[in-house]
């Protein structure tokens, strides 16, 4: 059976809002995408974008993002997505962080389409090579070891595996959905800050009714005095074969 892959990326380095103490828009820092194309080609949508000062509670040092869709190699069709975000400081020091990493993959292969089996009609998506370096909650350096789910820390080699392999690993399978579910309820309250969410992981309903992942390795949900959401380093993909 003939199939066409569809791309779905888009990588960020910084998206939000504020809206206390002043109305400031922080969309889309470092955007680039391909979103839902069949034939992307080669060129890889990459480069840098700049820092951002325009805010009295948030402030970041601008980075770079990456998004590079392959073309099909022996029957699997790739993308990686990557996003930097340098020197993250919200309320005057209250959270700050060096460096944001977001690196993702996503990989689908052509045969795994007719093989009937109930993974087989979905890219696999995972983080891979993430960091977050030198954050600070009210001065105190957070232990990302602590705060990251297990995806965020595979080796390169699991990853690979799990990508490749035609039976998804189970271990892997449970992590992610673990992932997923405790996404939206898991995070650091900061008294008179708000909420800090690392490495949270999201499924959106894309085109085809396909599942579309969302991951962010920082998001901000901002309450008093300062008041707003955000996301630093954010990825989203997944990718559709179609007969």
């Amino acid at each position: 059976m003939a199939l066409s892959y569809t791309y779905h990326a888009r990588a960020i380095g910084f998206d939000g809002k504020i809206t206390e103490p002043e109305q400031v828009d922080i969309s889309n820092h470092g955007l680039r995408e391909w979103v839902d194309k069949t034939d992307p080609g080669s060129d890889p949508k990459n480069g840098n974008y700049d820092p951002f000062s325009g805010c009295s509670i948030l402030k970041h040092g601008g980075g770079t993002t990456s998004v590079v869709a392959h073309p099909e190699d022996g029957g699997f069709f790739r993308t990686e997505i990557t996003s930097d975000l340098l020197n993250l400081n919200v309320e005057d020091g209250a959270f700050t962080v060096g460096k944001i990493h977001l690196g993702m993959v996503t990989m689908y292969k052509r045969g795994w389409y007719d093989s009937g089996q109930p993974w087989a009609r979905r890219a696999r998506v995972l983080p891979v090579g993430c960091t977050i370096e030198n954050a600070k909650i009210m001065g105190v350096p957070v232990d990302i070891s602590q705060v990251l789910p297990a995806p965020f820390f595979y080796s390169a080699a699991q990853c690979e595996d799990y990508f490749r392999t035609d039976q998804p690993d189970a271990k892997i399978e449970n992590d992610i959905r673990a992932t997923i579910a405790a996404s939206n309820a898991t995070y650091i309250r900061v008294k008179n800050f708000g909420r800090i969410y690392f490495g949270a992981w999201n499924v959106i309903l894309g085109s085809n009714f396909q599942s579309v992942h969302r991951i962010s390795m920082v998001r901000l949900a901002l309450g008093s005095p300062g008041g707003g959401d955000g996301t630093g380093g954010g990825g989203e993909g997944n990718g559709t074969g179609i007969p």
